[in-house]
């Protein structure tokens, strides 16, 4: 089976700031880097989605994937 995991950034702004035009999040399987990003910015509502990620592997002994985000 495969999960998605949906990325939204939440900007804690004062009124006078404005937040960059992006930014970049990197996936973390298992606490690697698995390379795959996403690019949110104001035009997608800086929202973005990592599609069809493994959910667990092995037989028998099932190990199930931990994914973190981080921003880079």
């Amino acid at each position: 089976p495969t999960r998605n995991i949906k990325v939204t950034k939440n900007w804690k702004l004062l009124t006078a700031e404005k937040p960059v035009d992006k930014i970049e999040v990197e996936l973390y399987k298992d606490g690697v880097a698995t390379g795959k990003k996403l690019v949110l910015t104001k035009d997608n509502n800086w929202i973005g989605e990592f599609k069809n990620l493994e959910v667990a592997n092995g037989l028998g002994n099932i190990n199930y994937h931990k994914y973190t985000v981080k921003e880079v």
